[in-house]
């Protein structure tokens, strides 16, 4: 009989080959180019891996099996070779049921109550109605109600159903295997603890043994039990067909530890329901973490008996290092098998609590630490500033996140027992740490949040968090923000990030944990902020006509009269934001980031309204009054340089070329020691720049120079892999130095590339009167005339 041990083989000869031929069908970004060339190399992959003793290998080749089988559902190849697998393992594990069918009937079934699971859900979504923006304040906070009532029990009941599937897994792999050793139970951890799983998510869990079995000489025996317990159980999720790649950290194509063998990209597989990864940083699953690495040697495995298992809440636990598992412990709950076994687990944790907090183990200071750092990370207004210039973004990270990782961290604070957050709201307001209406806003705000994921989640049939365009960065592309309105409307949309950023901003006020108390206070501009940031515009201008203000040029005041003349600028009313604009540079401004966008946002607008030499002469002003801004100085240079490159772009609008071409130069100086040197948009703005000083010394006749400069521009383009946008503006500089020097073929070849770009950017319906796509075509034109006839008049 073969044995399976629990640590990987390592990656040989023929893996490493297979894993380089599908590199080779796959381009920069490890995207397959033609499934149906790489499939049979994952199908390759799966045999060698079906072949090898260890438990992690057995549960990949069922994955790139059944990757396979996602890309060619009609391989009977692969069902034959995923059919052998079945029959192996279950030989391997000594199970009672050896045939592979058992297997293969566990999964169907499974597929079909997940499936329930999702159509319950979309109905339960759709019935929710949007609340109009125009509702009264009266009748408001009775809808907001509702709607938090009808979130948390449909929460509820997705955890209830998820749990089903997880308990009926759990319950077919005793079965398959035969009698179990001992009471045990399977322990859910994550989003299925908090009550916020959706049905899209992966399942968390630990194994925990009954106390006591440790004891026993068949202890060793009741180990391997439950490891194989745990491969049946990964391999039917796996079977599910929904555990991309990646998180099965296949040697060769995606070693977390090892940067260059993490290149492979499956866009094939959807993100649905699928055991926690093999990566380092994951492994909430039974079998663990059981790949060393160099800064992190030990393995960690999670079947358990229940003393060994809390010991993870120790401090210097190493695997409560690894993966905050010490906390993910806290909050648990019961899955499946005995629940005396999870009792005993669970009063065990809330003694090593209290434990803790009795010997001061509590490290209040560690989770302030986080909380900073969370401000940081997921920062309202920094997420939907990046929405506002069309960037990427990860919609867990805007709408989620945003909110329950603070009320979670309060609940740490505060040794609320409660893992939902709902919950932990109102043990927060019974404590009275939160008012009732900060309690209020809390819970809608929570309910707009697991509505929008659970939203998205049905609609894109899988965990696809990153809504946004792909390949450019387009100032008009509202797709986030276009996905949350559809769901939750405009009012709601509104009030959710107002919450969040007035959360996040009362995070930040420094106090003790003797006289802690939250007092979220929507300002009246943080209303303004968020309806400028989701552009808004139109609402925005209404509030504006009907703000009063018994503070006429405090702080909140100036804040507000600040995005409202940034509203007017977007909205191409020039004239009354300039005025705004120039109000505002005669206030007392504290704040160092209004400020600062007060002095670039002016001479803009001067810009705008083609006052180019008054734009000049008010940005050469404003240079001693940014040198003694209180900001850092690698921002002011940022700022220094922006103005450099505005002060450039006014002077060739006045055919100043060699002025301008001074003012470009600087503003690359400046960006080289600024805060942004070496970022993504220090890198744009470098190309920009080079873009720009290849026009001026093509004006100024010095066309290698010009060549030169637009080249490098290019090069830096492809090296970060930029938008096809800023991609065509390189092409353009570059072929019209080739057409000044009268090489007519290499203009006509970076012209095309212009068009080629544009042509992929721009609409169907638009491609007609698109200016980019008419100039690129006019410069082909030119080119063919030349070609045709050299001697014609340009």
């Amino acid at each position: 009989m073969e044995q399976a041990s629990l640590l990987s083989e390592k990656l040989d000869l023929p893996e490493l080959e297979l894993a380089r031929k599908l590199k080779s069908f796959c381009n920069e970004k490890g995207k397959e180019k033609d499934i149906f060339l790489t499939a049979p190399i994952l199908q390759e992959l799966g045999e060698i891996y079906g072949k090898k003793k260890d438990k992690l290998s057995l549960i990949r080749a069922a994955g790139l099996l059944n990757a396979v089988l996602v890309r060619q559902p009609k391989n009977v190849s692969a069902e034959a070779d995923l059919e052998k697998l079945y029959s192996r393992v279950l030989q391997m594990a000594k199970a009672a049921q050896s045939t592979s069918a058992c297997i293969s009937t566990v999964v169907y079934e499974v597929a079909q109550k997940i499936e329930n699971m999702r159509q319950k859900t979309k109905q339960s979504l759709k019935v929710l109605e949007k609340i109009p923006f125009t509702t009264k304040p009266d009748i408001l906070t009775e809808m907001e109600t509702t709607r938090i009532k009808d979130i948390r029990s449909l929460q509820n009941i997705v955890s209830e159903m998820f749990v089903d599937v997880m308990d009926y897994i759990c319950k077919k792999c005793v079965e398959i295997l035969g009698k179990k050793p001992c009471n045990f139970v399977l322990i859910g951890m994550g989003s299925l603890a908090r009550g916020e799983v959706t049905p899209y998510s992966d399942f968390e869990s630990v194994i925990v043994l009954k106390e006591g079995v440790q004891l026993e000489e068949s202890y060793g025996e009741t180990l391997e039990y439950f490891r194989w317990h745990s491969v049946l159980f990964q391999i039917i999720l796996v079977s599910l067909k929904e555990t991309i790649l990646r998180f099965l950290s296949i040697p060769g194509l995606n070693d977390s530890s090892k940067p260059a063998e993490d290149w492979f990209f499956d866009e094939y597989t959807p993100c649905g329901i699928c055991p926690d990864g093999f990566a380092a940083h994951a492994c909430k699953n039974p079998l663990g973490r059981q790949e060393p690495t160099k800064n992190k040697p030990w393995i960690t495995e999670l079947i358990k008996p229940v003393h060994d298992m809390v010991t993870y809440l120790d401090e210097d636990t190493e695997a409560k290092k690894e993966y905050f598992l010490g906390d993910l412990l806290t909050k648990t709950c019961f899955v499946s098998g005995d629940r005396g076994v999870y009792e005993d687990f669970t009063e065990q944790v809330r003694l090593k609590l209290k434990t803790n907090l009795t010997q001061k183990c509590f490290n209040y200071d560690f989770v302030i630490q986080q909380i900073r750092k969370n401000l940081k990370t997921f920062d309202t207004s920094t997420k939907l500033d990046q929405l506002f210039f069309g960037k990427n973004c990860d919609i867990k990270r805007v709408v989620y996140r945003s909110t329950t990782i603070f009320i979670s961290a309060l609940g740490r604070i505060f040794s609320v027992e409660d893992c939902s957050s709902f919950d932990i709201v109102d043990r927060l307001e019974e404590k009275k740490i939160i008012a009732q209406e900060t309690a209020h806003s809390l819970k809608y705000a929570l309910a707009i949040a697991c509505q929008v994921r659970l939203a998205v989640y049905m609609s894109e049939g899988g965990q696809d968090d990153m809504v946004g365009q792909d390949d450019y960065y387009d100032y008009n592309d509202n797709r986030v923000t276009d996905k949350v309105l559809e769901i939750v409307g405009e009012r709601s949309t509104v009030d959710y990030f107002t919450i969040a950023l007035s959360l996040q901003d009362s995070m930040k006020v420094e106090q003790n944990l003797e006289n802690f108390n939250l007092n979220i206070v929507m300002k009246p501009s943080t209303k303004f902020i968020i309806l400028h940031l989701l552009k808004m515009y139109d609402p925005l201008i209404k509030e504006w006509k009907a703000y009063t203000s018994a503070a006429v040029g405090d702080e909140n005041d100036l804040q507000i009269r600040f995005y409202v003349a940034l509203t007017q600028h977007m909205l191409g009313n020039y004239a009354e934001a300039l005025e705004m604009f120039q109000r505002l540079n005669q206030a007392h401004i504290v704040n160092p980031t209004i400020k600062k966008d007060v002095l670039v946002e002016t001479g803009r607008l001067y810009m705008e309204l083609k006052r180019y030499d008054d734009a000049i002469n008010y940005m050469e002003s404003t240079r001693p009054k940014i040198e003694s801004l209180q900001i850092s100085e690698g921002r002011k240079l940022n700022l220094l340089s922006m103005n450099g490159h505005f002060m450039g772009q006014c002077n060739v609008e006045l055919k100043r070329f060699e002025k301008a071409l001074s003012c470009f130069q600087q503003a690359l100086k400046d960006l080289h020691q600024s805060d942004v040197a070496g970022q993504e948009s220090g890198e744009i703005r470098w190309l920009l720049a080079l873009v720009e000083i290849s026009r001026c010394s093509r004006k100024l006749g010095s066309l290698e120079e010009a060549l030169a400069r637009s080249l490098e521009a290019l090069a830096i383009g492809k090296r970060n892999k930029f938008p096809a946008a800023l991609m065509g503006e390189c092409y353009k500089a570059i072929g019209k130095c080739y057409f000044v020097k009268d090489c007519y073929d290499n203009a006509f070849e970076y012209f095309s590339e212009d068009l080629k770009v544009r042509m992929a950017l721009a609409p169907a319906e638009k491609q007609e009167t698109d200016k980019g796509i008419l100039s690129a075509k006019k410069l082909i034109a030119a080119c063919q005339v030349k070609l045709q006839d050299p001697g014609s008049i340009q």
